[in-house]
């Protein structure tokens, strides 16, 4: 069933999907997510706070022995991403251009940042389009990066310009960037 975000806010209190919701509009408070990370996030029930009293104590037996809190049922969490979706509180594009900016101010390099988005299960087209949207000069980061990293002066041995090319590699930089970033200007 179809339901806009006011009338999940709307839903009695003992609703089942009703604090479904709630967690997913606190998990995309904090940060953007894809929707399957966002999916993958919800599919695990949440720790339960301590109680006081007999409550708690069982609560806490129940830990202890193992016995875990019930997950989502499947149809009423993709009814949630869904309504999410259509609200435009989740948005694969939006959480994609923004990972790829994001992941680039820290200095990684294109290859390491296509290679952490499908991981989190986004889909490829979603990644091409966001690096094309992209305005980031990937051979300007790579020397940006080094410079940090080892400073301005080119290194003229080769045993460090093989370390510093390691390290641009495992920044995710491809071959074309790090020979922009070990060359004179």
């Amino acid at each position: 069933m179809a339901l806009a975000v006011e009338q999940w806010a709307a839903l009695p209190s003992d609703d089942p999907r009703r604090p479904l919701f709630a967690r997913a509009l606190r998990v995309l408070a904090a940060r953007e997510h894809g929707r399957e990370e966002l999916r993958d996030k919800l599919l695990v029930p949440p720790a339960p706070w301590p109680k006081r009293g007999e409550e708690g104590r069982r609560q806490r037996a129940d830990i202890v022995q193992g016995i875990e809190p019930e997950k989502p049922d499947e149809d009423m969490l993709d009814d949630v991403l869904d309504a999410l979706e259509r609200e435009g509180y989740l948005s694969d594009e939006r959480f994609a251009e923004s990972f790829v900016n994001m992941r680039a101010r820290r200095g990684h390099g294109p290859l390491r940042i296509k290679n952490d988005m499908k991981q989190k299960k986004l889909p490829t087209d979603k990644i091409s389009n966001a690096f094309e949207a992209c305005e980031t000069d990937w051979f300007e980061l790579a020397r940006d990066v080094r410079e940090r990293k080892f400073g301005e002066e080119l290194p003229t041995e080769f045993k460090e310009k093989a370390r510093q090319m390691r390290f641009l590699q495992s920044r995710g930089f491809e071959m074309q960037h790090i020979q922009y970033a070990l060359q004179e200007d």
